[in-house]
């Protein structure tokens, strides 16, 4: 049986944190929300899991479904504005020859099917989005519970990736192109971290 390995979407996969901003500052008072003045304002949003982050400043229930359901509307009309990082396609291809690819995500399971059929990803296997669970640590904990021999990997960009990563028992790598810096990610105490696509090959190979 393949290992696994699991990749956050957004900050991992797509360079989209500028793009989601403007969309999310668009939106705002629609929903009677302040807009986001600093970048770091909507980072920290994930440094735990990223709902509960919402939750903090107010964006739950009803305002919650309605505002990820425009996120989801804007993003997909515009997937040319949220780029794939370079070398992660070619990475994905690579892997995919030895290991079972996923995706677990905060965003919306249709936006990312939309985006990788559009940019010609075809090696996940599956995406696992908030539509169908908010926790990464219950997706995680139900992948182990389907791959039971094989090691679980998950890559991600944030602390919240990190944590939740950890609490579900899987082995957890950070990336510094994403949300959050190499510093704060350090502080999460990550097993691996890598500074580029390619970097994940070595880390495999221990």
């Amino acid at each position: 049986m393949k290992d696994v390995i699991v990749f956050d979407y957004d900050g991992v996969i797509a360079d989209s944190l500028d793009f989601v901003i403007s969309v999310y500052n668009n939106l705002a008072p629609k929903y009677n929300l302040e807009k986001i003045k600093r970048k770091e304002e909507f980072t920290s949003l994930f440094d735990g899991n990223f709902f509960d982050g919402l939750k903090g400043i107010g964006v739950e229930g009803d305002v919650l479904k309605n505002l990820l359901d425009e996120l989801a509307d804007k993003i997909n009309e515009n997937v040319d504005k949220t780029p794939i990082f370079k070398g992660v396609k070619e990475m994905l291809k690579e892997l995919s020859k030895d290991y079972k690819i996923m995706i677990v995500t905060s965003n919306l399971s249709r936006v990312i099917k939309k985006a990788l059929k559009d940019n010609n990803i075809n090696e996940i296997e599956d995406v696992v989005g908030s539509d169908r669970e908010r926790s990464k640590v219950k997706k995680l904990e139900i992948i182990k519970k389907n791959n039971p021999k094989s090691k679980i990997y998950y890559v991600g960009d944030t602390t919240g990736d990190i944590y939740e990563g950890r609490e579900a028992g899987v082995k957890t790598v950070a990336t510094t192109w994403g949300f959050h810096s190499r510093d704060k990610l350090e502080r999460s105490k990550p097993d691996y971290i890598v500074d580029a696509p390619e970097d994940i090959f070595k880390i495999l190979d221990n």
